[in-house]
């Protein structure tokens, strides 16, 4: 839940500020993404270690990372799925921002990447 609401506010202050009406410098709302786009890959590279991790527990193995595994493959999979789909809006936005400072379908397509993120973080929790 705190991940979920951390996400929506990172998202309201970035379209405050780099949104249609925002006033922040294009370069600076650029990098921001960028910065924000390196640390959701990097998020996947972890989701998708611990699903290779997991995928290799047996159904009688005994380590406690093992436990209920078949869950976590099911929770960490729709959490994967959910980030690539971010990573790639948050890209079409940096993309559409870098050629066309006036695109309001890149803002939304960020506004998408936010929101999918945030429902990632939900269904994890619930």
């Amino acid at each position: 839940e705190i991940l979920r609401l951390r996400l929506q506010i990172v998202r309201l202050r970035f379209r405050l500020h780099c949104g249609p009406h925002g006033n922040a410098p294009q370069d600076t709302c650029v990098a921001f993404a960028q910065k924000v786009e390196d640390r959701l890959t990097k998020l996947d590279g972890n989701v998708q270690q611990k699903l290779g991790d997991l995928k290799a527990c047996t159904p009688d193995s005994t380590d406690a990372k093992c436990k209920n595994a078949d869950k976590k493959i099911t929770v960490l999979t729709r959490i994967d799925t959910h980030l690539q789909k971010v990573i790639q809006n948050i890209q079409n936005w940096i993309n559409g921002k870098s050629s066309d400072s006036s695109s309001s379908s890149s803002d939304s397509s960020l506004d998408q990447a936010a929101s999918n993120l945030s429902q990632a973080a939900a269904g994890a929790n619930g």
